[in-house]
């Protein structure tokens, strides 16, 4: 899976964020300080979907919002963490020890 650049993180940053509310201007030097839970699921959530559409992956949870400075350290890290990718595990479903692709659902 391709890494994706610094401009392609802020998109997917910012894009995210404006599912949350209405940010104006540039978005580098908000900070995560009065997110409530609810937000920062959203937030996650929207940056994966986004960075998955790039055809790219990254592993993100709510709680690493809170190691970030502001938000253009945070673009940063996601520029930096999709660079590393590894594959995706095969959908193998194990039945009486035969491996057989899983079912598309």
């Amino acid at each position: 899976m391709p890494p994706i650049d610094r401009s392609s993180a802020k998109e997917c940053v910012t894009r995210s964020l404006k599912r949350i509310a209405d940010f104006s201007g540039d978005v580098e030097n908000f900070d995560f300080k009065y997110w409530h839970k609810f937000h920062k699921t959203a937030f996650i959530d929207a940056i994966a979907t986004c960075i998955s559409k790039k055809g790219s992956r990254i592993v993100l949870n709510e709680a690493m919002l809170d190691n970030f400075k502001n938000v253009g350290e945070f673009i940063d890290f996601v520029k930096s963490k999709s660079a590393y990718v590894q594959e995706p595990e095969p959908n193998l479903l194990e039945k009486d020890g035969n491996l057989r692709p899983r079912p598309f659902v």
